[in-house]
């Protein structure tokens, strides 16, 4: 490992890292958040946000609105609302 060899074991190189206490620093490295490319080819995988178009159907009524365009804004008139208050 000293020498550079190429066949040192990556188990080799990070035990000896655990060894020194350097071992959550090479964690931190290679964590996700510290990779600017990696980070942006993930947002480039994630799914957009599909938009559908407003339609052109009528918006719903409330009921007063509905009963003032009727002519039935009446609060005497009991026979047309008989679970006034629901």
């Amino acid at each position: 490992m000293e020498d550079g060899h190429p066949g040192t074991a990556l188990q080799t190189f990070l035990g000896a890292l655990q060894v020194l206490g350097r071992l959550e620093d090479v964690i931190r490295a290679m964590g996700v958040e510290n990779d600017a490319l990696g980070m942006e080819l993930v947002r480039d995988q994630l799914p957009q946000r599909v938009r559908t178009p407003r339609s052109s159907k009528p918006r719903a009524v409330r009921s007063s609105d509905a009963k003032a365009k009727a002519g039935l804004d009446n609060d005497n008139d009991s026979d047309t609302d008989e679970l006034k208050g629901f």
